[in-house]
């Protein structure tokens, strides 16, 4: 079958990576072309006309015939070489997060009926694995190792990505009170991510999370 070709855009931070845009959605490529799958499995496979990529926040924005625009976060691609398969389990980078203040400002909105919600407030995690495991646990620390939340991962092989809503674990409860769902949020500052397969910490990799820049609300 044939698939023309309308875009194509090379990762800025890694050659190796390219994105192409096609009548039957968007492909990309970790070897320089050398083969090319689906960006996604779930997206429906819409002409794509033109695609461009934010250096800074690494967001690939999707342009299709329909006036129709999504955002793919490619924050992990940047990483994908030849010896990253190779390993059995690996923690990618962590973007850097920004606790923004979701605040309401109600007057006239020409895009009133155009518009759509903003997403989670949160961090994005990414990791790697070979073959399918049984567990895997992301522990989230402060600097000085004390357990701020601890996240169940999932197993399966391949590309993983799992979110951390910013907030720490419930407080135990006393007896005769109902244990909450989960505590407050996290105070701005850096923090530790440990990646944990099969009960072995096999990385950790650093998290800086920040404050509204316009709000800074604490």
């Amino acid at each position: 079958m044939m698939n023309p070709v309308n875009d194509i855009e090379e990762d800025p931070h890694n050659p190796d990576v390219l994105y192409l845009a096609t009548d039957y959605g968007v492909f990309v490529t970790v070897d320089n072309g050398k083969n090319w799958v689906e960006m996604s499995s779930s997206a429906p496979d819409v002409l794509i006309l033109g695609l461009a990529i934010q250096e800074r926040e690494r967001d690939l924005a999707i342009g299709t015939y329909g006036r129709g625009f999504y955002i793919a976060d490619i924050y992990p691609l940047k990483e994908l070489k030849a010896d990253v398969f190779e390993k059995d389990a690996l923690l990618f980078d962590i973007q850097r997060v920004i606790k923004w203040r979701m605040l309401e400002r109600r007057g006239q909105q020409y895009g009133e009926f155009a518009r759509t919600t903003n997403p989670p407030n949160g961090a994005k995690i990414y990791y790697y694995l070979k073959d399918t495991v049984d567990k895997v646990d992301i522990v989230i620390q402060d600097l000085e190792g004390n357990e701020i939340q601890k996240l169940k991962g999932s197993g399966s092989k391949g590309l993983r990505q799992i979110s951390w809503n910013l907030r720490k674990s419930a407080p135990q409860s006393q007896a005769g009170q109902r244990r909450a769902r989960s505590g407050g949020e996290v105070d701005s500052g850096v923090y530790k991510i440990v990646f944990i397969v099969d009960g072995e910490e096999t990385q950790t990799k650093r998290l800086e999370i920040l404050d509204d820049p316009i709000l800074n609300i604490n």
